[in-house]
């Protein structure tokens, strides 16, 4: 039985937020974690800021603008529209659970067959797991926080129309 580690996530993230579980270890719950991006849209993948946070260590920020590409085999993090330049990947073998974290504001939600919208999700949690060492390492991607740390404040804001504007007009220059 796999045993996900605690994350900073939830503190990290309002009172009036709640999650969604998805098992990544099975096609069924990989499957419902690709169907609730595909339902959501492009811009439920694009990202102000991320943190990586080690089982073994601190937990890194970083304010870099990022988008997920999902595919079958793995989740790919890279710049936004880029689609041959990745940061790192996230290999279905090592893919273990999904968190989709929504702002509920105050009131009661039933989660069963929930679909939380674009502007009420503020964050996600990938935890992913080697397989020689056991040792799990926890990807968190922020719509929106506010995130203290021995380094500073970090901002994050959610992503968008001109900042995607801007990423085409710049394309179009290059």
């Amino acid at each position: 039985m796999y045993t996900p580690m605690k994350t900073l996530t939830e503190q990290i993230l309002a009172q009036d937020a709640a999650y969604m579980e998805f098992d990544l270890t099975t096609d069924m719950g990989y499957g419902q974690w690709l169907g609730m991006f595909m339902e959501l849209g492009a811009s439920s993948r694009r990202f102000n800021g991320y943190m990586i946070q080690p089982q073994d260590g601190d937990a890194q920020v970083s304010l870099t603008a990022v988008e997920l590409h999902l595919f079958l085999h793995g989740i790919y993090v890279a710049p936004p529209l880029e689609e041959e330049d990745y940061f790192y990947s996230l290999m279905r073998p090592q893919l273990r659970l999904g968190r989709a974290y929504f702002r509920t504001l105050g009131k009661t939600v039933e989660l069963m067959g929930y679909q939380p919208s674009v502007d009420e999700l503020l964050a996600l949690d990938i935890w992913v797991e080697t397989d020689e060492a056991m040792i799990q390492t926890v990807y968190s991607f922020f719509f929106e926080a506010n995130i203290g740390t021995e380094g500073g404040r970090h901002v994050i804001r959610r992503f968008t129309d001109e900042q995607l504007e801007d990423l085409f007009r710049r394309r179009r220059i290059h």
